[in-house]
């Protein structure tokens, strides 16, 4: 208190005066960092919000891949092989909403996510339109350029595998 009393206000204002500049360097500076580290840890944590619905679909990708018709229709005579290629077809057909919507959040998601999600996302949905148009499509050589059944499975195939392999480069490592 005595030194308050001492001191005169030209002093006191030279040298809050003094200060103030170096204070609000440091001041913007930590506000940045804190800044920086919260839009950090909001990009992991969207990253992660969208790899676990990746997971999800991953799955539901895995079991259509390796669907047993799909994989013995190849061997099949022909009549036989439409059946099973039909039967594949009808399989993926009804889990495909759920798929779509998924990938639909994955996508709302994923503006807040980091760029290599965000790009495996878009490549991945993609990718998921284009092989659900050619299932829907199976059967109609005349709307699609692939002419047998199983060249459009085949391609369908393709697709969904480009899906998921955009699926997989979202998931981390650690949670395959």
């Amino acid at each position: 208190m005595l030194l308050l009393v001492c001191l005169s206000w030209d002093t006191v204002r030279s040298q809050i005066t003094a200060w103030a500049q170096p204070v609000l360097l440091v001041l913007g500076i930590i506000t940045l960092v804190i800044t920086l580290l919260t839009w950090r840890e909001r990009r992991r944590t969207v990253n992660l919000q969208v790899a676990r619905r990746a997971r999800k679909v991953l799955r539901s990708l895995d079991k259509w891949l390796q669907h047993p018709a799909l994989l013995t229709a190849s061997t099949q005579p022909s009549a036989n092989q439409v059946n099973q290629l039909a039967n594949w077809v009808n399989y993926v057909v009804k889990g495909e909403d759920e798929v779509q919507k998924l990938l639909e959040e994955m996508l709302d998601t994923a503006g807040g996510a980091g760029w290599r999600v965000q790009r495996a996302m878009q490549k991945a949905y993609g990718e998921f339109v284009d092989g659900s148009d050619m299932v829907h499509n199976f059967g109609h050589a005349h709307i699609t350029t692939q002419t047998t059944h199983m060249e459009q499975a085949d391609a369908a195939k393709a697709k969904f595998a480009a899906v998921r392999e955009a699926l997989l480069r979202i998931i981390p490592k650690h949670l395959l």
